[in-house]
């Protein structure tokens, strides 16, 4: 993807002198420069863990914007005493999921709670349940290489109940707009396409379900 910067005045000769002494060949390539030694300088873990703890983007987010995986995020934050924003946060809506997802004939998984399950449980509760489970397609690329693995496994037989749904349009936007990952995004506009529960533990994931007319639950329900 090509992004175009718009220079002129002050900045614009400054960069005409930089490439008349022959520091840099093009003007372009002085400005990527700068945008590189940006990058280097800037905490950007610190400012995206700040996003997070404010509540403004998810943990699924937090990990994509500073490159990490969701294991090293949640390291980083025991590191510096901090507590993830998962789960619920009373009896009654643990006591109202459990009920939802009781009722529910298909649950959708998300990052966190696909991760866990797949690695604690090697996704045996799909075999044992009579629902149907799905997984969004862009959600597979986020989730640990073990569990994807067990993922498509699963996917294999002629007989599973996991299936993964595809051709879900407009999840980078909603991503951008609410703070989420592209592959948290995508499980949210996938549990509503196929009117699915959807099974998140992130606070973000689960709000921005709820505002958008998702069906949501926690995978400690």
């Amino acid at each position: 993807m090509t992004t175009t910067i718009e220079i002129d005045g002050y900045l614009e000769r400054k960069l005409d002198l930089l490439v008349g002494l022959g520091l840099y060949a093009t003007k372009s390539e002085a400005v990527r420069d700068a945008v590189r030694r940006l990058l280097e300088q800037t905490d950007i873990t610190k400012i995206a863990l700040d996003m997070y703890l404010k509540g403004s983007v998810s943990l699924g987010f937090c990990c994509e914007i500073a490159d990490l995986s969701c294991d090293e995020m949640l390291a980083l934050l025991q590191r510096r005493g901090l507590k993830p924003k998962l789960g619920v946060e009373s009896l009654g809506e643990l006591e109202s999921e459990v009920k939802a997802i009781e009722s529910a004939d298909s649950l959708l998984f998300e990052l966190l709670p696909l991760a866990v399950l797949g690695r604690y449980l090697k996704l045996d509760f799909v075999s044992l349940s009579e629902k149907s489970f799905f997984i969004a397609e862009q959600q597979l690329d986020e989730i640990p290489f073990d569990t994807r693995r067990s993922v498509l496994t699963l996917l294999g037989g002629d007989e599973s109940r996991l299936s993964v749904v595809k051709g879900i349009r407009g999840a980078e936007e909603f991503a951008a707009k609410n703070g989420l990952s592209i592959g948290e995004a995508s499980s949210v506009l996938s549990a509503l396409k196929i009117k699915a529960l959807l099974i998140s533990d992130d606070q973000r994931v689960r709000d921005v379900a709820r505002i958008s007319g998702c069906a949501v639950a926690s995978s400690v329900s």
